[in-house]
């Protein structure tokens, strides 16, 4: 009898597993399709940490009679952090006879979820709910409001409406017209300086649900429209990236979708992760628990909290 496949954990240690799943945890996490609009994990030492916005620097102007300098503005958001934990248990008998990989792929997709999916699932709650009068960003607004006001801005808006014919049945040449305007509506807004704050963006990621898959890969991606004309979104000066969102599910994201700007130093969403809190858990082969349940246990212990960032950097596209 063969004493197992080359690769197979059958006469790996548990301390193994727990290298299986930081090695998987790196090939994924750098392929995220939400890196563009989060940014860095921020990392904390508290349990509710308050993260503050600092606004713009003033324009420059003519100098008179020395420096006049402005204090910036700032704005805070208590950000909480809680506990969350993902765990296997594995039959001791699954363990020794284990020789076919079913054991360490298991373990890879945990660490895929657990990981890189568990921040998504962070990420699309937010956006998905982004509208509700519950979900406040820093200037005490809903952050999809048509009534944001900084400073100098002015009142803005980043909740846009768009007529087309039927709202359920969204044609490729609607959709190609709403992501160019909405691209566009995100150069007018100011900082609270009353500068233009979106002068550089370029590069947008349209964030949809899956209702509205095709119709967007269609219109992104076409040379031609219907009437045979060129696609505005791919003459434009813009670069687009789509998403599909399998997690934006809730009422009324059948005729919604959202956008981010990519390339900008402030991001529209926030990550915190507690410092210190991941903890690998394993219950190997000698533990007590083995011994009395005949399982191993592998897993993760990891504090984390998330909140809104700069709403100046998303949009939300309604269509009616």
């Amino acid at each position: 009898m063969a004493d197992g496949t080359k690769g197979s954990l059958r006469t790996n240690s548990t301390r193994d597993v727990i290298s299986y799943m930081l090695t998987a945890f790196k090939d994924v996490v750098a392929a995220s399709w939400f890196s563009g609009i989060t940014g860095p994990v921020i990392g904390t030492d508290q349990e509710k940490e308050q993260f503050r916005a600092i606004g713009a620097a003033p324009a420059l102007r003519l100098l008179k009679g020395g420096l006049q300098p402005v204090q910036p503005r700032s704005e805070a958001l208590d950000v909480v952090i809680d506990m969350f934990e993902a765990s296997i248990g594995i039959p001791k008998d699954w363990w020794r006879r284990e020789k076919t990989g079913q054991i360490q792929m298991m373990i890879d997709q945990l660490a895929n979820s657990r990981e890189v999916e568990h921040w998504a699932k962070f990420v699309s709650e937010l956006i998905a709910v982004g509208d509700a009068a519950t979900s406040l960003c820093f200037d005490g607004k809903p952050f999809y409001s048509t009534t944001h006001e900084s400073g100098d801005s002015g009142v803005q808006s980043n909740l846009d409406t768009i007529d087309v014919v039927s709202p359920a049945a969204v044609t490729r040449d609607e959709m190609s017209e709403a992501i160019l305007d909405m691209a566009t509506n995100f150069l007018v807004l100011k900082d609270d300086a009353g500068e233009p704050i979106n002068a550089s963006a370029g590069e947008f990621l349209v964030h949809v649900p899956i209702a509205l898959s095709k119709v967007t890969t269609l219109a992104l991606n076409q040379v031609f429209t219907n009437q045979g004309e060129s696609n505005i979104v791919k003459a434009s000066q813009f670069k687009f990236r789509q998403v599909t969102d399998p997690r934006l599910t809730i009422a009324g994201w059948t005729n919604r979708f959202a956008m981010h700007v990519e390339n900008s130093i402030t991001k529209p969403i926030v990550l915190m992760q507690e410092t210190d809190s991941m903890d690998y858990i394993e219950l190997g082969l000698d533990s007590e628990h083995c011994k009395k349940h005949r399982e191993l246990v592998v897993g993760i212990e990891v504090g984390r909290g998330r909140t809104y960032g700069d709403w100046r950097k998303s949009r939300l596209g309604l269509f009616v």
